[in-house]
């Protein structure tokens, strides 16, 4: 019976070379070093700082959706539990910053580094809960804003805790090339490709899917009306604001801090991947069926992000193509 050649020693067996995976895989891991928390903590802290960021707005964008197939909610339900939501995570956010920005400072090599850190986090963290609970008197727009920036800094602290630096999330290179030139290109492609992959996604994938899915096709309910008219947005200022928390949301924390955390606890990729398109799907539920579309979108960016490690030009591209799209 053949058993197969025979048994080499191993100093003798010639090392196999990685594939390309492996070799990607490697360069992330490389960027990405396990978290000095373990893997549990790390995924823990992952899944809290995505219920900050996304659950109201998964809410709304899942209500809209639920009534464009019949779903029968009551508005002031809907209002009720968005408004709930938002004032849970805001008092979440603003504890869990307040933490982690203390622990920082006490781990600290001087005494003085930071020592002001603590206070702007309590400031921040009361003005948070204040804009959640609507009793600031500040403007929808600017409350968003303050949301917003207050989720930067929060975004920042967490990957901190874990490992990833402002660097290594790809804010600025990790490893900058040798010249000047190959830095720019890099980012002028993550740029370039982000605006193309959105093009294609919100309105060739969004348009074929609309009609195949719509009464032409199968004969599902469609959004009846544009993106920015369900998206609330009545002004030139609406469609800023709107667009600059959006790409917080999707680029910053769905993409950016997703990959890094999730890597750092040594997540498979295929992970990685289904968690980011998951929650960009369930983000533009308000379009219908046509949000799978999104899944592409999400997919590609979240490729361009691990490709050039770099969060940036992915931001840039992604407010480009919004301002574009919805202020014409």
């Amino acid at each position: 019976m053949h058993i197969g050649p025979a048994t080499h020693d191993r100093h003798d067996t010639p090392a196999t070379p990685p594939t390309t995976s492996e070799t990607e895989a490697n360069r992330i891991d490389a960027r990405f070093e396990p978290s000095p928390h373990g893997r549990r903590q790390a995924t823990a802290a992952l899944s809290a700082l995505l219920l900050i960021a996304c659950s109201a707005s998964l809410i709304r964008a899942c209500a809209a959706g639920g009534r464009i197939y019949g779903l029968a909610l009551d508005p002031a339900t809907v209002d009720l539990a968005d408004t709930a939501a938002q004032w849970l995570v805001n008092v979440a956010h603003a504890v869990w910053l307040f933490r982690l920005v203390g622990d920082r400072v006490r781990g600290a090599t001087s005494r003085t580094q930071g020592r002001w850190h603590p206070v702007a986090a309590l400031v921040t963290g009361v003005v948070v809960i204040l804009t959640g609970v609507r009793v600031a008197g500040l403007s929808p727009l600017l409350e968003e804003m303050i949301t917003a920036g207050a989720l930067v800094w929060l975004t920042l602290e967490v990957c901190l805790r874990h490992g990833v630096t402002p660097a290594r999330l790809g804010i600025w290179p990790l490893w900058p090339p040798k010249d000047r030139r190959a830095e720019n290109d890099n980012a002028a492609s993550a740029l370039l490709a982000t605006v193309g992959v959105c093009y294609i996604s919100a309105e060739i994938l969004v348009g074929l899917l609309s009609t195949i899915m719509g009464p032409e096709g199968f004969g599902l309910p469609l959004l009846e009306v544009s993106q920015r008219t369900a998206a609330g947005l009545s002004t030139p200022l609406d469609v800023i604001v709107r667009t600059l928390t959006s790409v917080v949301t999707e680029d910053l924390v769905v993409v950016a801090a997703t990959t890094a955390l999730m890597t750092a606890a040594r997540r498979p990729t295929w992970q990685i991947y289904t968690v980011i398109g998951a929650i960009e799907v369930l983000l533009h539920a308000y379009m219908g069926a046509p949000a799978v579309a999104y899944l592409v979108y999400a997919l590609v960016r979240c490729a361009l992000y691990r490709t050039y490690g770099l969060v940036v030009p992915l931001m840039a591209g992604h407010l480009i193509y919004n301002l574009g799209d919805l202020t014409f």
